[in-house]
């Protein structure tokens, strides 16, 4: 009884210390229940509880009021009053998100996509259990970024590459596209994936193979400028790169923004490490590398990756951009997911129960791979264990 009671204070203190609801006095207030020997510690939940309903109610934040309402249900069973009210307002949040879902359709047959997204995003928002707004979301603002190639008699990948790019050097991209070798052997029906790009970065690589006329060629050879486009939505942070690139004599690098320009920040780190493994001075591919990072890890961020986006991170040199500010949230959304989890695997531990304690830390950098504790205390933890069942 006495965790549940635990349970329902924490999660309503972490309800009522939302940004949108800051009321410092009222979560020190809750947060003290939990120290204090109530006969029924609900008595005194429940009207913080409807205070904070009906003052978001009020201030038309309907999402917050239906959960506190929700949640005053859920302490007393009998309050028929909360119940009343929060069927009213999922009734009205339905009505508003099937509204501006009708709105989004049209837009999006009438062809204006970033009218119909807006309306769309906010139909999901009022109503997350409503997917009809997924499908428009994903096919309308995702376009592919590889297509099929079947492979026709004679082809080799320089000539496919010639083909789609009006460039053999495209051999090289579609060889770590489809895990192959230039001397691979390519046989009839076989399929390609092939990276679907957009026309300027066609342009850019049709560019590089073409001969420069005697006046382009100066004292260092032929300069190309490639200009690396960010694809629409694939970042938080919206801003011009700016990164005007030499050298079209390194095909690779080429390559690596052609797959940065198409979002493909994976690859693009790929190839450019193994351009930097070869030259570490070819401030053009640290640079490729560097921005990939970052997109990635803010793209990873944005899709609730906090490990993965945190693992691009760290691979940036230390105040690249607003890198910093980044894995700041990073790190605190990582501490607060795992930390619960190591304190229970300390409170295991103190009570020398090891494979608790040890399944706790286990889970904990499952979460947060880089909690430095949990590594150390598990370590130990399996030394102990080892050494008692050797026992």
């Amino acid at each position: 009884m006495k965790a549940v009671i635990f349970t329902l204070i924490m999660t309503l203190a972490a309800l009522l210390s939302m940004p949108m609801q800051a009321d410092a006095d009222l979560v020190d207030e809750v947060k003290a229940i939990a120290t204090l020997e109530q006969d029924d510690p609900f008595e005194l939940i429940a009207p913080l509880v409807l205070e904070k309903a009906k003052a978001a109610q009020a201030e038309g934040d309907l999402l917050a009021a239906l959960e506190l309402y929700r949640l005053a249900v859920t302490i007393n069973r009998g309050d028929r009053e909360s119940l009343r009210l929060a069927r009213e307002i999922k009734k009205d949040l339905n009505a508003k998100a099937k509204a501006q879902f009708d709105r989004g359709q049209a837009k999006f047959e009438a062809g204006n996509k970033d009218g119909a997204r807006a309306e769309l995003l906010a139909s999901l928002h009022l109503d997350p259990d409503n997917t009809m707004a997924l499908p428009y979301l994903k096919d309308g603002y995702n376009p592919p970024v590889l297509q099929d190639y079947t492979v026709e008699e004679g082809d080799t990948l320089r000539r496919i590459a010639e083909k789609i790019y009006g460039n053999p050097g495209g051999e090289l991209l579609l060889t770590r596209i489809n895990n192959l070798s230039i001397v691979d052997t390519l046989n009839p029906g076989d399929i390609l994936k092939t990276p679907v790009l957009n026309k300027k970065l066609t342009r850019r690589l049709h560019a590089a193979a073409s001969p420069k006329k005697k006046d382009q060629i100066g004292k260092n050879g032929s300069t190309i400028v490639v200009a690396i486009q960010e694809p629409a939505a694939s970042s938080m942070y919206e801003e011009d790169l700016g990164m005007a690139e030499a050298g079209s004599a390194d095909a690779l690098l080429v390559m690596a923004k052609l797959q940065f320009g198409n979002g493909l920040y994976e690859t693009a780190v790929s190839m450019t490490d193994e351009i930097l493994s070869a030259n570490p001075d070819n401030a053009d591919a640290r640079e490729v590398r560097n921005e990939s990072y970052y997109r990635l890890a803010s793209k990873l961020w944005t899709e609730g990756s906090a490990s993965e986006a945190m693992r691009s991170l760290i691979r940036l040199p230390k105040g690249y951009k607003d890198s910093g500010k980044l894995r700041k949230h990073v790190e605190g959304k990582l501490a607060a997911d795992s930390e619960p989890l190591y304190l229970s695997g300390v409170k295991h531990f103190l009570n020398e129960d090891l494979e608790k304690a040890v399944e706790q830390w286990e889970l904990t950098l499952q979460v947060n791979p880089f909690h430095g504790k949990a590594r150390t205390d598990l370590e130990k933890a399996r030394k102990l264990l080892e050494a008692v069942r050797g026992l």
